[in-house]
């Protein structure tokens, strides 16, 4: 009996310290999920103080996008509130079933660019 208690013992540290990993990572990216959608909304913060963001569906990562869509050039995304602008758009664009491609006029209109 005491070695079963030993193993339950064992068992919950195990299982305690994997959930308290998985909530620390967690903690270093900002989720938003969108009701029952299956799609995810990752916003990161590069080392140079600069935004991107990420699109996961239920098989992983679709889209990775670290400079702004619809313009010419490597623009980064300046602040995070641009980031995720962008990325909710292209949230919505999938959910109504369309191509995720973003242009000039929808960022402007967005407040992404000027």
């Amino acid at each position: 009996m005491e070695d079963r208690n030993k193993y339950i013992i064992a068992f919950s540290l195990i299982a305690l310290v994997v959930l308290m990993m998985g909530l620390f990572l967690d903690l270093k990216e900002d989720g938003t999920s969108y009701g029952q959608s299956a799609y995810r909304l990752i916003l990161v913060e590069k080392d140079t103080g600069s935004w991107y963001y990420e699109i996961y569906d239920t098989k992983g990562l679709m889209i990775r996008q670290e400079f702004v869509p619809g313009i010419p050039g490597n623009i980064d995304f300046g602040t995070r509130k641009s980031a995720e602008t962008t990325g909710r758009l292209v949230l919505t664009k999938l959910l109504s079933g369309e191509l995720p491609k973003v242009n000039r006029e929808e960022l402007k209109e967005n407040g992404v660019i000027n």
